[in-house]
């Protein structure tokens, strides 16, 4: 019986090292797996203008600086869990910075101090895309609900919702100079 044995594992030699690196890599899996450590709930989106970064990730948005990696401001001050941002916020051709939260909420930020110029609450349709600047310089996102919400860039009024149908759009638009 040894002989057989000795014969197979000659046959069928085995790393020792790749073993124990192959349970060892499979035991901090599966610690790592049971650890209670904070969980990112959304997806980070980023714009850029020069020398600073702008972040909508999680609760808040926030701008940063690129040469120096510090954070110059966040918006809200402290974390409101109703609020989570998805999408990449933007910076409209006015120079301003405007980020959807998925619960419906839009907010038009002041880039340089995060100053809040004004807040959309929503009617309850959650935000599933960036805002994109339309040709006549609204706002205009997509919802869970299928409906494509236009808003008042100047005051962050909702001037008009289009029922698009039963499809729901994940994806960003695009729009150029006549057209979304």
């Amino acid at each position: 019986m040894l002989e057989i044995f000795s014969k197979m594992k000659n046959r069928f030699h085995v790393n020792s090292r790749l073993s124990a690196i192959a349970v060892l890599g499979f035991l901090s899996v599966m610690l790592a797996a049971c650890s209670s450590s904070a969980t990112n709930e959304s997806w980070p989106g980023l714009a850029l203008k020069g020398d600073t970064g702008y972040l909508a990730h999680n609760h808040f948005v926030s701008a940063v600086n690129l040469a120096t990696g510090q954070k110059a401001w966040q918006y809200p001050d402290k974390a409101d869990t109703k609020l989570l941002f998805y999408g990449d916020p933007l910076l409209d051709s006015k120079g301003d910075l405007v980020a959807a939260a998925y619960n419906g909420s839009v907010f038009k930020l002041d880039p340089a101090t995060g100053a809040l110029k004004w807040k959309h609450d929503g009617d309850g349709s959650k935000i599933l895309a960036p805002l994109v600047e339309g040709p006549d310089g609204s706002y205009y996102a997509s919802s869970d609900s299928g409906d494509l919400l236009i808003l008042d860039s100047a005051a962050g009024t909702l001037k008009a919702k289009i029922h698009l149908g039963k499809a729901v759009a994940w994806g960003a638009m695009a729009a150029d100079a006549q057209r979304l």
